[in-house]
């Protein structure tokens, strides 16, 4: 489990929770544009639960290490890690 990811996943549910849970309808203005910041909660919420599941499947990569011995045979190494 990538740490620095799950924690930025959480940092983003909490922002979320408290933008939904703690504010009253108010809206943000860009000129003709407003967003309820109850509406920026919800999308942020739900971000942040989707990256906090994809944060602890566990990733599996393989490597290949090539090897020449001294006679000029070549071998190949495959080797599985987790990330």
């Amino acid at each position: 489990m990538n740490r620095n990811f799950s924690a930025g996943a959480a940092i983003t549910l909490v922002l979320g929770l408290i933008l939904v849970f703690a504010t009253s309808g108010n809206t943000i203005s860009l000129g003709s544009f407003a967003i309820s910041l109850v509406t920026v909660g919800w999308i942020l919420t739900v971000v942040g639960a989707v990256l906090l599941v994809i944060s602890l499947i566990p990733r599996r990569t393989s490597t290949q290490t090539r090897h020449v011995d001294p006679a000029g045979r070549e071998s190949v190494t495959e080797r599985d890690s987790h990330l």
